[in-house]
């Protein structure tokens, strides 16, 4: 039986041992764990054994009848882990369904890409800002700094997990802006601007241009973007599929819209190319919902120690998708480990759909409209 339940075992082997330790027969018992076994007068050993209980070995007498009742305890063996590996196989294009749905997205650049109305029109929300990662003890203990002690006491610590960043500067831009495909002309109408001034003795404008120098504005249709000065090849760029490993990781349902999620990563880890993921349309139009991305540790950017890119896309009137959202966020340091400077820009443009003229003059007036207050 079993030693917990005692419950009767069935197919219990049961193995009888003479004095030299060599077996004379045996039998299994029933459905009712039972068993009969006749034994010699040279006999002096019974074994039991069953699978998963641990093996029991009881004497035997010299009576012409003996009776058992014999309780078998569980036995607990810990197996060793097992590494199961698929079988590495080499990329290819060919027959890939993530590359002929990449190049599907490539085939339809021009009605998703922000040039596909031949005039367009939106206001837009811009917002810099730079943070320091840590500051020295003697400039915060410094006299000088006092009337600056308001940074210190109002840090960050949202924008970069395991961070508290100092905030230092800030700039926020309330624009209009005019698109023209043929021929392409672009203008932009400054209706707001405020950020900080630190005085006479730093140039504010210099700095600000710096900065716009600095984060240039991203379109993920491009065949080549800008980031911090430096050209990277997109991962929807027309010979992108040369450049770029894709995989298909899943696909989900955002309000109702189903999506493809897509990763990327560079053939060769040191080229100046994205990793990151991309979410596509299944409606037929096979546009960009969401990107993610920035670059692998072996690129090496100068002073840009990381960086992230994070856009969002909805659809507008017209069927197609435009900009909701960007947000640039940068981790910049003269050394791998020294202290350094967290830059964001994040942009808010609203689609005011299509223009129904050309671009009106430059003389027209500005007009003041608010920029939200920052946090």
């Amino acid at each position: 039986m079993d030693s917990l339940t005692h419950s009767p075992l069935q197919n219990v082997s049961i193995i009888i041992h003479d004095n030299t330790g060599g077996t004379h027969g045996g039998v299994v018992t029933n459905a009712e764990g039972r068993f009969r076994i006749p034994v010699a007068r040279n006999i002096q050993k019974i074994t039991f054994t069953s699978t998963g209980y641990s093996p029991l070995t009881l004497p035997l007498k010299h009576d012409s009848l003996q009776h058992f009742t014999v309780l078998l305890s569980k036995s607990y063996t810990e197996l060793e882990g097992v590494m199961v590996r698929p079988k590495k196989e080499r990329y290819r294009n060919k027959n890939n369904p993530a590359v002929d749905l990449i190049r599907q997205v490539i085939a339809n650049k021009a009605s998703n890409g922000p040039g596909a109305y031949p005039y367009t029109t939106y206001q837009q929300y811009e917002k810099i800002r730079l943070l320091l990662d840590r500051l020295p003890d003697w400039t915060v203990n410094n006299k000088l700094m006092k009337k600056f002690r308001f940074l210190t006491d109002n840090r960050d610590t949202l924008l970069a997990p395991g961070k508290s960043l100092i905030p230092v500067y800030i700039e926020e831009v309330s624009s209009e802006n005019y698109y023209r495909r043929h021929p392409e002309n672009r203008k932009k109408l400054i209706l707001g601007k405020k950020g900080v001034d630190f005085g006479e003795y730093i140039d504010m404008k210099g700095v600000s241009s710096f900065l716009n120098r600095l984060y240039e504005d991203i379109n993920i249709y491009d065949n080549t973007i800008n980031i911090f000065t430096i050209q990277f090849t997109s991962p929807v760029a027309d010979l992108a599929p040369t450049f770029y490993m894709y995989f298909i990781r899943d696909t989900i349902t955002v309000d109702g819209e189903k999506l493809v999620r897509l990763d990327f990563t560079p053939r060769n880890p040191e080229d100046l190319l994205f990793r990151g993921t991309l979410q596509i349309t299944l409606d037929g139009n096979y546009a960009i919902r969401k990107v993610e991305f920035g670059v692998t540790r072996h690129t090496n950017l100068n002073y840009v120690r990381n960086f992230r890119v994070r856009q969002d896309f909805e659809k507008g009137p017209g069927g197609r998708y435009h900009l909701a959202t960007s947000n640039v966020l940068a981790f910049f340091s003269p050394f791998p480990k020294s202290p350094g400077v967290v830059g964001e820009r994040t942009i808010s443009p609203i689609a005011s759909g299509q223009a129904p003229a050309p671009f009106p003059s430059t003389s027209r007036k500005q007009r003041p409209i608010p920029i939200p207050t920052a946090c």
